[in-house]
């Protein structure tokens, strides 16, 4: 029998590692071997993206696609195009393996549509590259020149929109596309009517011409239409048959338009046309227009042309049509200006809706396009255009223009012309008298103003060159008016420089062709007197509007800081309810020690048509109180005039450090919003550097607006700050705080003229109110300063804002002697070698005590000391200038603790448990989970937390806590969870707040002899103060008599303290449970493992690397260290 053959570990290890080195020096990868390379011209394509065919009429542009299906990259080589006949040739840089490279020539020759064009494409005609494969670089294709529908006849050998009758004499014409609309395919008989009133025709007038056009779209019927029109009536069969079809390309089909010759069926009372279909057809129909002319008498005289014509056009880089392209024409001739005082163009197209995608063009100049008149149900619009300044003798031509934007135009169809040339009654009227036109519509205070006077021309011959004269309250200004057309009106607008104040009468009088140079049919009716009241613009800074400036209300100099918040507190539209909102000490930090000055509550109300100023309740900390200023501004003109205004309540007495509540009760039937409410607090602190503290109150609405008549600079409002003395400042902090102040870059704020952004990243959405803080210290001066906050016109307005408060803070360095420390660390194992840092203000020379014993253990500036015995340390530091001293003593600030012991023998193992003062550091896992259990004890030596081991403890943002802290709180400003409970002195807050725990953890009370019998006869009971609440729940308790101890088990920090309530004697151990509070808890929060789908990604390798590669690497490199590792140590 064989022997079995075994193997001690350390040789099995040394062979497992062998292995590994061996695998991992068969992986490495091999170098690819280098392909060849070989070109091939793949495709041939002309007017590539911009519509895919050769065109008529213009230079094309061709494209060949060059592929190197070689496994090499290729150099730079030449591309050869033979484009019937005509060479052209283009250089190709270089061309990476197995890709392909466009190469594009322009072909200049202009073609006739039809012809065939042979074009070959052959690459590396100069034999540069040594190629695998020679035969296939060349490729032949042939190519068919076509007509492009898209570009207007005249790019296309069609015709212009030619005129088909001409008029001259005493005519005139009218058009309309009645109540008809378009139909799409397969649509059905169809009735439409004209009105009286659609098409006028004077009384005593002949109809000479009377034409109805129908135009039809996208025809797939293969043959033209063959629809029944029946006008009043009688079947009309068509005079003119217009045509028009892409040409080129997918989607091609003809559109076009019937002309019918109706003048002998036409009824001036009213017209009737019925529309019949033949049957299944396959195209759409616009809707119908009449166009009519008529002789009359009583009409000035008018030549008229009328062209007609079907002419699709659509700028669009796609289908290689540009605006100049995508024009149709529209020729006049024998046009004879003398006389001549008006010209009118009348065109007429279907789909030229498109804003902006458009233009109308006489003699050169440009007019509108077309969108503004179309109609959306028969999608034909009428366009009428003044061409009298354009027009001249003889030739004359109109152009309507697809016109693109941003790639394209619009798709239209130009249809019909009409060009009007009136010759020489005048009757000039003024209707109306406007101050500032479009910019409110009414005088303002303290500016200049404009006054508008509005002339017609209500006869029917223009008129010739007048005057306007506008007399405002006493002072003439004088106009010419160069000319005005029958029926139609002019504005004349002067400017009034005179200061006015708000309140005053102003009577005008605008008078026209004063100096009678034109001959009138009633010379009576030249002049209107009207009388304007003069407006204080309440969107203006109270600057411009005799008010006040944002005024200093309070001022500080010497050891004061400023705060402030606007809580939890939200805008509330007309018809809130009562509302109660709160600040915690969070929100308005006051430092322990400091003492509050002034506790400003600030209630901004908008938009009020109560008809009295607001009347609602307001209640702090449960004290009703009175509005200490009211502060309000008004639009003032126009529509829309409501006050708004901010009361502000003197809160300084009931201010409350550790949280406030506020509650608003409004009137029955409220119509005003609120503005969430918010508090500035100043106060004094002997601890707090030197600052001066101005305080600025004002509410003035500001709205930069050209419709309003208000600038940038008008829209600004000031915050004055005298007596700055700039001396050995540190730092000038300015806050300003309004309301409405959101939108983006429609705000400045600028400081002694120095500019800063605006207000609108500091807006807070739910009080709509902001909190916007500068460093001005750069910009600071002596003596006075100025603080503006500006709406900021863009594009017409600016942000229509609400300033409130500014606050300016100057910070001085702290000059008096003052002694001061840290030390790190202030907890710890013996021996504790603790590095201790001076702080002091003003030392020239340090006296240590790091026991608080009375013996001086160093006196340099700056040392290390190395506690061996375990115990709480005090340490003194004392101070001076020479002159002075001072001292500074940290009561038990040091805190040396027994050393770890440890049998495992690795010197990395984390104590089990740990106890520090006042703070306490935790380890965690990456979950949260302690590593340790930590205890932390309070100042005082009484409360103390314990954190056992893995327990979870998580910040408000379920991350782990990295330390608590336990702080003893003096004060509870009286309040107690009921008047049959008085508080023990003893409360704590534990931070950070909102802290929590899974599973609980232990909070102890523990009492001297001394402490706890003054709870003889009382029982404690523990409560935590809920902010959100506003109120104290109680917590469950044991009392353990025997060694005076108060314990409970806690799952989140806040605001605890322990209250007392007459009982009976305490039991040596009891426990207290509330009758209807249940025990807060948290469950511990489980990170989910990433997953990863198998075979959701696969990754194809490559001739030059090996993928993984460095993974596969690594990975034996963390093998071979845990073999290394257990050779070591088996």
């Amino acid at each position: 029998m064989k022997k079995k053959q075994t193997f001690s570990p350390e040789k099995r290890d040394r062979t497992i590692l062998l292995l590994a080195l061996l695998l991992m020096v068969s992986i490495v990868p091999v170098g690819a071997i280098s392909p060849a390379m070989d070109l091939n011209v793949t495709d041939i394509s002309p007017n590539s993206g911009a519509g895919g065919d050769l065109f008529a009429n213009e230079p094309n542009t061709i494209t060949a696609t060059v592929k190197n299906e070689g496994i090499t990259d290729i150099g730079a080589f030449t591309v050869r195009f033979d484009v019937a006949g005509t060479e052209y040739t283009a250089d190709v840089d270089s061309l990476a393996a197995d890709t392909s490279t466009a190469v594009m020539i322009t072909d200049a020759t202009l073609r006739t549509g039809g012809d065939s064009v042979i074009v070959t494409v052959t690459a590396d005609t100069d034999g540069q590259v040594e190629e695998t494969s020679e035969p296939y670089n060349s490729l032949t294709t042939t190519l068919t020149v076509y007509n492009n529908g898209y570009k207007g006849k005249r790019w296309t050998d069609g015709d212009d929109q030619d005129t088909v009758a001409s008029y001259d004499g005493h005519y005139n014409v009218t058009w309309s596309a009645g109540n008809t609309a378009y139909n799409n395919k397969l649509w059905t008989e169809q009735t439409y009517n004209w009105s009286a009133e659609d098409l006028p025709v004077p009384e005593g007038a002949t109809v000479v011409n009377a034409r109805l056009y129908q135009a039809w779209t996208y025809n797939k019927m293969g043959t033209d239409p063959t629809f029944t029109m029946s006008f009043n009536g009688d079947v009309v069969q068509p005079a003119e048959n217009y045509q028009d079809i892409k040409g080129f390309g997918s989607y091609s089909f003809p559109y076009g338009m019937y002309v019918y010759d109706v003048t002998a069926a036409f009824d001036t009372a009213g017209n009737v046309m019925t529309i019949t279909p033949e049957a299944d057809n396959d195209y759409g129909i616009y809707g119908a227009y009449l166009v009519v002319v008529y002789e009359d008498p009583e009409t000035a005289p008018r030549a008229i042309w009328l062209n007609e014509e079907f002419d699709m056009i659509y700028s669009y880089t796609t289908y290689s049509v540009n605006d100049t392209e995508a024009t149709v024409f529209a020729p006049f001739t024998g046009v004879v200006t003398d006389e001549v005082e008006k010209a009118t163009a009348v065109t007429i197209l279907g789909g030229a809706g498109d804003e902006n995608k458009s233009a109308f063009i006489f003699n050169g100049q440009e007019y509108e396009g077309f969108w503004t008149d179309y109609l959306r149900d028969p999608q034909v619009g009428f366009s009428v255009y003044d061409v009298t300044d354009a027009l001249t003798d003889g030739d004359n031509e109109a152009a309507m223009q697809s016109r693109m934007v941003e790639n394209k135009g619009d798709n239209m169809y130009a249809m019909t012309t009409i060009l009007m040339a009136q010759s020489a009654d005048v009757d000039l009227n003024v209707t109306a008298i406007t101050p500032n036109s479009a910019a409110g519509n009414d005088l303002f205070a303290n500016e200049p103003n404009t006054v508008s006077a509005t002339v017609k021309n209500n006869g029917t011959t223009d008129a010739g060159a007048f005057t306007v004269i506008i007399d405002v309250a006493g002072t003439q200004y004088t106009e010419e008016v160069s000319g005005l057309a029958a029926h139609a009106s002019t504005t004349v607008t002067v400017a009034d420089p005179s200061i006015r104040t708000g309140g005053d009468s102003v009577t005008v009088t605008a008078t026209a062709d004063t100096a009678v140079a034109v001959e009138e049919s009633d010379e009576t009716n030249n002049a209107l007197t009207k009388t304007l009241t003069v407006y204080n613009n309440g969107y203006k800074g109270k600057r411009w509007t005799d008010g006040d400036d944002q005024d200093t209300v309070a001022s500080y100099d010497g050891h004061y800081n400023v705060t402030w918040s606007a809580g939890n507190t939200a805008y509330n539209n007309k018809l809130w309810t009562e509302q109660t909102y709160n600040w915690s000490a969070e929100d308005l930090p006051v430092p322990e020690g400091a003492t509050v000055v002034n506790a400003r509550l600030y209630q901004a109300w908008t938009y009020n048509k109560m008809g009295t100023d607001p009347t609602f309740t307001m209640s702090f900390n449960g004290d009703v109180v009175q509005p200490a200023e009211n502060y309000q501004d008004i639009k003032g003109f126009g529509s829309y005039s409501f006050p708004y205004g901010m009361y502000v309540y003197d809160v300084t007495a009931a201010f409350d450090t550790t949280g406030n509540v506020m509650t608003i009760t409004p009137e029955a039937d409220n119509d005003y919003g609120i503005y969430g409410a918010y508090l500035v607090v100043v106060y004094e602190d002997p601890e707090t550097a030197p600052r001066a503290i101005w305080l600025n109150e004002e509410f003035d609405m500001i709205y930069s607006y050209t419709t309003y008549s208000v600038n940038d600079t008008e829209a600004t409002v000031f915050a004055p700050f005298t007596g700055v003395v700039k001396d050995g400042v540190e730092k000038a902090t300015a806050v300003t705080i309004l309301g409405g102040a959101g939108d983006e870059n429609k705000s400045a704020f600028i400081f002694n003229g120095q500019e800063y952004e605006g207000f609108w990243t500091d807006y807070l959405r739910d009080p709509q109110v902001g909190f916007s803080v500068y460093d001005v210290t750069d910009a600071l001066t002596d003596g006075d300063n100025e603080a503006a906050m500006q709406s900021r016109m863009v594009e017409n307005k600016g942000d229509n804002m609400y300033a409130m408060t500014t606050i300016l803070v100057v910070e001085t360095p702290d000059t008096t002697l003052q002694a001061n420390f840290t030390a790190t660390p202030s907890y710890g194992t013996a021996p504790l070698t603790v590095r201790f840092t001076d702080l002091s203000v003003g030392a020239t020379t340090w006296a240590w005590d790091f026991e608080n014993d009375g013996i001086i253990d160093a006196t340099t500036q700056n040392v290390s000391h190395t506690y061996g015995t375990v115990g709480h340390y005090s340490v003194n530091l004392t101070v001076s200038d020479g002159n002075d001293y001072d001292t500074k003593i940290r009561p038990e600030y040091i805190s040396v603790t027994a050393p770890y012991s440890d049998d495992s023998g690795d010197d990395d193992a984390v104590p089990a448990s740990i106890t520090s003062r006042n703070t306490g550091t935790l380890l965690t896992s990456q979950e949260g989970k302690t590593l340790r259990t930590t205890t932390v004890i309070a100042k005082d030596g009484i409360a103390s937390l314990n954190i056992g081991i893995n327990t979870y403890a998580l910040d408000s943002s379920d991350n782990p806590l990295s330390e608590v802290t336990i702080t003893p709180q003096a004060d509870l400003s009286g309040k107690s969870p009921g008047t049959t409970f008085s508080f023990t002195g003893k409360a704590y807050e534990c931070t950070p707040s909102g802290a929590q725990f899974s599973p609980a953890i232990t909070m102890t009370f523990s009492f001297t002899e001394e402490e706890w019998n003054a709870l003889s006869g009382k029982t404690p009971s523990l409560w935590y103060f809920d902010k959100a609440g506003n109120k104290w729940e109680e917590i469950p308790v044991t009392i353990n008599a025997a060694e005076r101890t108060v314990t409970a088990q806690i799952t989140h920090f806040s605001l605890f303290a322990l209250f007392a309530s007459a009982t009976k004697e305490i039991s040596p151990e009891s426990t207290k449970q509330p009758s209807d509070i249940p025990i807060p808890t948290q469950a511990p929060v489980n990170t989910p493992e990433p997953s990863v789908t198998p075979g959701s990604e696969t990754t194809q390798p490559t001739p030059t690397a090996t993928p993984g590669f460095g993974v596969l690497l690594g990975g034996f490199g963390l093998l071979l260290t845990a073999l290394a590792t257990r050779i070591r140590k088996p």
